[in-house]
């Protein structure tokens, strides 16, 4: 019997079943820190290995899609190497470098209809091209609700 082929899939759901996201077999699911958060690595590359954060919350009155976009503690177009990639009603996605420049960094935000989601996702400038690949495939298996 081929290991491979019986692995069960991983599928990460929030609480009220309107997050989904069938986690690729690469992925090393890492313990989150709170209810509404997700982390994984990615396949190491040059011994480092690079990491993504995904947290959510529940759509409410007091919390449009645009104060959950600007909940960070700096504006997002005053960080480093700023680049805008997509803007629409349901989708953020930018990219940045950190302060010193070591790293490379995508924010992608996410609006569902009764869920809002961040990912982020950060490497080294030598390893984002090798797993940014990864990350968009993340990014495109997230179906919310």
């Amino acid at each position: 019997m081929d290991i491979k082929k019986s692995k069960e899939k991983y599928i990460l759901r929030d609480s009220l079943n309107f997050l989904e996201l069938e986690v690729p077999d690469w992925a090393n699911v890492i313990k989150p820190k709170y209810y509404n958060m997700f982390e994984a690595t990615f396949p190491e590359y040059h011994e480092v290995v690079n990491a993504m954060i995904m947290r959510w919350v529940y759509k409410s009155d007091s919390l449009t899609f645009n104060d959950f976009i600007n909940r960070s503690k700096s504006p997002h177009e005053t960080r480093p190497n700023y680049r805008l990639i997509e803007k629409n009603d349901s989708t953020y996605k930018y990219f940045y470098t950190s302060d010193n420049g070591w790293y490379n960094q995508q924010c992608v935000y996410l609006k569902g209809d009764n869920i809002y989601c961040l990912i982020n996702f950060t490497a080294t400038k030598n390893t984002y091209d090798y797993n940014i690949t990864r990350f968009d495939e993340i990014v495109k298996k997230i179906k919310i609700k």
